[in-house]
């Protein structure tokens, strides 16, 4: 099997001169290389296509030897084609045999297999920039840029015969428009990827390089920490994810709700559970937490800085600490989310109590865990919540949770009976009064609450040696670290 590499775009959605295939990523290797580098050893002949000008311009021919050597065999077009099926047709013509077409602006692993196979993978969010496919079996069809499904497209495309592509391909601009037409009497089957990421746009771009290395404070909100141990050697990376709990609220003179939260960085950034846990681990550490931080904001966040970090470590650890839930109703507008907003409102509005309203959205965070997992089988993703309950299964979770941790290590046996203050059902009255949403039936959930309030403070303050007001000590964060580093030990 041969491989052609599309690069011969005018680059349009991205700003500035550089053709975005030369565009550094964050080691500063060009993003063909990313793009070009997990088939290496999958294929035979391979065929790079650019512009002729991007060539002469920009010393194409000597970036590319740099990385592969002579491996790769430059075509170089003195003109702008209708799209990339009639750019990759250019070059099927003289190909014998099948052919892998790839993209340069995405990323993704894949074993190639022979046949005809589109590379997918699962995308849960309607993006007008995606082919999305429909496929039970084999592809009956697909939609490009029209939200179709929840499997789309990822820059792959592998034909059994490459002068058959050439045939089909004659006046088409997208491959998916080959396919459509093939698909009439050759039947096309799905191929889903691990790791995908999607740089092709200047804002894809732009997101995947948001968190770079080299960041240390985001000071768009300064409660935003992105911690980065600058030790960059190691095979290893684990990222921590999480609210005040995982940035260390309270670790010394650190204070998340003080005016000054980056007071005694110094102090907590060796003593936080994420800085032991790297240490055990022997690896490099990525912490973003964001105290009074919700469930919606981690996840989007784990979700935005997994696809860079899995290519640039061998092995990546990710440790979600969630929070109570509702939080995602109450937070500052910026990171409060409208969709669990509505959903809440609509839950309410239906008669519906505060646990069986919340139930719905966990599973939903839950899926997308399982989603990512999925798209990255090789990772290592587990956590749990810091100090509230889960409602429902996932089998992502860890078998305790933090606080679990460290009111069973202090003695404390009672502390089951504050399951329901510890489910976050008291952020989400919180909402209901100001929404006057309301009802009989929530104030009877809250009225069993304030039981397990106090018996929730009592059990904190039973706990002193191990929390500072409402954050766990120095101690607490040794304990949580010393239970993961055995978790993951089981996956490793």
């Amino acid at each position: 099997m041969d491989m052609i590499l599309l690069a011969a775009g005018a680059s349009t959605r991205f700003n500035g001169a550089t053709p975005k295939f030369l565009l550094p990523m964050w080691d500063q290797r060009p993003m063909f290389v990313h793009a070009m580098e997990p088939f290496l050893d999958q294929v035979n002949d391979i065929y790079m296509i650019v512009q002729q000008q991007h060539y002469e311009q920009f010393g194409v021919a000597d970036t590319v030897k740099r990385y592969f050597g002579d491996r790769v065999k430059l075509v170089m077009l003195d003109r702008l084609t209708s799209g990339p099926a009639e750019t990759a047709r250019l070059v099927c013509k003289n190909i014998q045999g099948s052919v892998f077409i790839k993209d340069c602006d995405s990323f993704f692993h894949a074993t190639i297999p022979q046949g005809n196979y589109v590379c997918t993978t699962t995308w849960r969010h309607d993006d007008h920039s995606k082919g999305y496919v429909d496929h039970i079996g084999k592809i009956k069809q697909i939609y490009e840029k029209v939200p179709y499904g929840v499997t789309i497209t990822v820059g792959g495309y592998c034909f059994a015969d490459a002068q058959e592509f050439y045939r089909q391909a004659e006046d088409t601009a997208f491959i998916s428009d080959v396919i459509n037409r093939m698909i009439a009497h050759t039947d096309f089957h799905v191929m889903p990827v691990i790791g995908y990421a999607d740089v092709g746009t200047q804002k894809e771009y732009d997101h995947i390089m948001s968190h770079k290395f080299a960041l240390r404070f985001d000071n768009s909100w300064a409660w935003i920490k992105t911690e980065v141990n600058e030790n960059r050697h190691k095979d290893m990376t684990l990222l921590t994810v999480g609210d005040s709990f995982t940035w260390g609220d309270e670790l010394g003179d650190s204070n998340g709700l003080s005016s000054d939260p980056r007071n005694d960085t110094e102090y907590r950034e060796s003593k936080v559970f994420g800085r032991l846990l790297a240490d055990r681990l022997d690896s490099n550490w990525v912490q973003h937490a964001l105290p009074g931080g919700n469930n919606e904001w981690i996840l989007e966040e784990i979700e935005k800085l997994v696809p860079q970090l899995y290519y640039s470590t061998k092995k990546l650890v990710v440790i979600f600490t969630l929070t109570e839930m509702g939080r995602e109703l109450c937070n500052k507008e910026e990171y409060q989310s409208t969709a669990v907003i509505e959903f809440f409102k609509q839950q309410f509005r239906e008669g519906r109590g505060i646990l069986e309203s919340m139930r719905p959205v966990e599973l939903m965070y839950w899926q997308r865990l399982a989603d990512l997992k999925a798209r990255y089988p090789d990772i290592v993703l587990l956590g749990n919540y810091g100090f509230t309950e889960k409602i429902s299964h996932c089998e992502l979770l860890t078998e305790k949770n933090w606080i679990d941790i460290i009111f069973q290590d202090s003695g404390i046996t009672d502390y089951e009976k504050i399951t329901l203050f510890r489910t976050g059902v008291w952020v989400t009255a919180e909402f209901l009064e100001y929404t006057n949403l309301i009802t009989t039936k929530h104030k009877e959930e809250v009225g069993v609450l304030y039981n397990s309030h106090n018996q929730y403070i009592h059990a904190i303050e039973r706990s002193q040696q191990f929390f500072r007001r409402y954050h766990p000590r120095e101690h607490g964060h040794k304990l949580w670290a010393d239970y993961l580093y055995e978790r993951i030990q089981e996956q490793l």
